[in-house]
C-alpha cells in the first residue's frame, strides 16, 4: 500500500522525533509510536 511505503520512508524521521517527544509525554508521542509500529 502507498500509505505503508510512506510510513517506511518517514520511519527514521519519526524515530528521531519520537526520542525528542518522549520527555514531553505528549499525545503526539503516542501517535508516533503507532506510526513506528506500522509494519513495513
Amino acid at each position: 500500500m502507498v500509505m505503508v511505503e510512506y510510513f517506511c520512508i518517514i520511519e527514521l524521521f519519526l524515530m528521531e522525533c519520537f526520542v525528542v517527544a518522549i520527555p514531553y509525554g505528549s499525545e503526539w508521542a503516542e501517535k508516533s509510536t503507532h506510526l513506528i509500529d506500522t509494519p513495513c
